[in-house]
C-alpha cells in the first residue's frame, strides 16, 4: 500500500502540484519533523514565503541539508547562520619548551659517496659542475 507521502511525491512528479501540496500538508500535520515532506513541500508550493519556511524547517531538522540551504539562497531567504570558524592565529605560538642541547648533541649526517663512485648530479645533468653546487 502506498503511503500518503509517496502519493504526494507521485503527484508532484506528475505535475499535480496543488494536489501534492494538499497531501504534503496532511503528512506534515501528523509528522512535523519529516524532512523529506518539507523538502517536497518547498518544491511544489507556489508561494515564495511558504517555500522559504519549508526550507527553513528542513534545515532545522537537518542542519547539514545542503539542498535546503541552496534553496533558501535561491529563493531569497537567508539560511540560518552557520557556526563561525575558529579565528586564525595571526602569529604562530612561541616555542617555550625546546631542548637546544638535544640539537647540539645530535651528530651531523655525512653524505655518502654515490654507488660506483659517480656523481649523481653530473650523471643526471651533463655539463653541470657538481663541485659548484
Amino acid at each position: 500500500m502506498t503511503t500518503l507521502l509517496q502519493q504526494a511525491i507521485d503527484l508532484a512528479q506528475a505535475g499535480q502540484r496543488d494536489a501534492a501540496e494538499e497531501l504534503l500538508r496532511r503528512v506534515l500535520a501528523e509528522q512535523p519533523d519529516n524532512e523529506v515532506a518539507w523538502m517536497w513541500l518547498s518544491a511544489v508550493t507556489r508561494d515564495v514565503l511558504a517555500k522559504q519556511e519549508a526550507l527553513r524547517r528542513a534545515l532545522k531538522i537537518n542542519p547539514n541539508n545542503e539542498l535546503a540551504r541552496r534553496g533558501l539562497q535561491r529563493f531569497g531567504g537567508a539560511p540560518p547562520e552557520a557556526e563561525p570558524a575558529p579565528p586564525v592565529a595571526e602569529t604562530p605560538p612561541a616555542v617555550t619548551d625546546f631542548d637546544f642541547d638535544f640539537v647540539e648533541e645530535t651528530p651531523a649526517i655525512e653524505a655518502e659517496e654515490p654507488a660506483g663512485g659517480k656523481d649523481v648530479l653530473s650523471e643526471l645533468l651533463p655539463g653541470l659542475d657538481a663541485d659548484a653546487v
